[in-house]
């Protein structure tokens, strides 16, 4: 685990261009390779409540909204950018919600989703935040629920594997899948 020390922290609410304009170059192509096939890979019936925990621009979201016809779509984004990128682009979905606003300050429910996204999230909060984070999403998550965690692992951007697993375990969820690329990406379902 990097140390809070080595820890960079993002600002979120005034990205680069080069990071808004390659978010509208993947949003234009339909969010190609990157998510389309990670997201469709995750089973749904298409009534599901789905929490999209920090749904940047709204790429991801888009293509599971369209997978859940009979269910409903929460995005909960801190951010003042994306949400605005999120609400332009999902806005005129009925089954959606936007939350601009952190998890500690969300005022969700115990038992609320059925699935949780977590997508490229996890390594941008601070080390010391990300036991509370992910208490505040086992908390929501309902006792069958699923969540579904895809970060990056490499020592120059991301976070080691071992860290989350041990993030979720504290929490009493249990690895029911994953993969890992080395030295690149880890993804996990934890129920």
């Amino acid at each position: 685990m990097k140390n809070s020390k080595e820890f960079k922290e993002i600002d979120f609410d005034r990205p680069s261009f080069l990071f808004k304009l390659s978010d509208s170059l993947v949003y234009m192509l339909g969010g190609a390779g990157f998510y389309n096939k990670y997201i469709e890979s995750i089973s749904l019936l298409g009534s599901e409540n789905i929490l999209d925990f920090g749904s940047g621009g709204g790429i991801a979201s888009k293509i599971l909204i369209k997978r859940i016809p009979d269910g409903h779509l929460t995005c909960l984004e801190p951010s003042t950018c994306w949400i605005k990128r999120l609400r332009k682009r999902l806005g005129t979905f009925k089954n959606v919600t936007f939350l601009n606003t952190y998890i500690d300050n969300a005022n969700i429910h115990d038992n609320t989703f059925d699935v949780i996204l977590i997508h490229h999230v996890l390594h941008d909060i601070h080390p010391e935040k990300r036991h509370k984070v992910v208490k505040q999403l086992s908390r929501i998550l309902r006792p069958d629920g699923r969540i579904y965690v895809r970060e990056p692992i490499k020592k120059s951007h991301g976070m080691p594997y071992e860290e989350i697993r041990q993030l979720f375990k504290d929490v009493d969820k249990k690895e029911i899948d994953f993969s890992i690329k080395t030295n690149k990406e880890y993804t996990g379902i934890y129920s």
